[in-house]
């Protein structure tokens, strides 16, 4: 059965490692962020910055003063969540929301026509390993199984490039946070942009 329009929300797991979703808001202003999450996708991001309609929509039990200050809270802590014009938005919004368009089923950029050979997934995992300092001895099926997914998602966003993956790999190693296979899905578009701003060498 076909079904139109789909759109879908990025909850990655590491949500529940982020200090700022964790520490920095409390259970009404969590709710309201995964809410805004989902009427982003609703509203093709661009939400009314209306909190009579937030209430409504979202059913919050908080009275509209109480919401205008979690709206401020989240504003403060995820600096990527604006308001803009009268609509509330998120300036990553194609990273955490994927627009299908007419699909049956598995977003396009997820689907594949062939199988990812195991020994490019373990070569792709040996350097990620290596980048981490990580003993492979420690690795539990579940990790192999997560490690595996997280890497034929790199090889789809890099169209079957290995070479880009690994130096995709290079570049987040080198920066200064935390940061897991799955964190170079979500920042594959930044890595991206890195890579185009670069100057190119001319070849003699």
């Amino acid at each position: 059965m076909p079904y139109a329009n789909i759109y879908w929300i990025k909850l990655k797991l590491e949500t529940l490692n982020d200090k700022r979703f964790l520490f920095d808001l409390d259970d009404s202003q969590k709710l309201l962020f995964l809410g805004l999450l989902m009427l982003a996708g609703a509203t093709k991001n661009s939400i009314p910055d209306d909190v009579n309609y937030l209430k409504n929509r979202l059913n919050l039990d908080e009275n509209t003063e109480k919401i205008a200050q979690n709206l401020q809270k989240i504003y403060s802590v995820f600096p990527k969540t604006l308001c803009v014009n009268g609509h509330i938005k998120f300036k990553n919004f194609n990273e955490l929301h994927n627009p299908t368009g007419n699909s049956k089923g598995t977003p396009t950029e997820l689907q594949r026509t062939h199988r990812v050979d195991k020994s490019r997934v373990d070569k792709i995992r040996h350097a990620y390993i290596l980048f981490k300092r990580h003993s492979i001895g420690n690795y539990t099926s579940n990790d192999f199984a997560r490690t595996g997914k997280a890497i034929v998602e790199l090889i789809n966003r890099a169209k079957d490039n290995d070479a880009l993956v690994l130096e995709a790999l290079e570049w987040i190693s080198e920066q200064k946070f935390e940061w897991t296979l799955e964190t170079l899905n979500k920042k594959w578009v930044d890595f991206m942009a890195y890579k185009q701003s670069k100057p190119q060498v001319r070849k003699i």
